[in-house]
């Protein structure tokens, strides 16, 4: 799958909790990114939500304010 990051236009940020520190819950973010940045990619992330804590818009805002912090970390990568 990472073979094919380069070619992807698009990848999903998906979640359904968060911990407290605003980590996404059951996926490493930090690393699961910095393998398809590794691997080439430069297209669109989505960010949506799945869960029961938080309204799907908050949810997805949660997510998007984590992908904001990974866009921060990982600039110009």
């Amino acid at each position: 799958m990472l073979d094919l990051a380069q070619h992807a236009v698009g990848v999903s940020g998906k979640a359904r909790g968060f911990h407290p520190n605003g980590d996404i819950e059951m996926i490493d973010y930090d690393w699961s990114m910095k393998q398809v940045l590794d691997k080439g990619f430069n297209g669109w992330v989505s960010a949506e939500y799945a869960g029961k804590e938080y309204s799907n818009t908050q949810g997805a805002q949660l997510v998007i304010a984590k992908l904001r912090q990974l866009q921060v970390k990982f600039a110009g990568h």
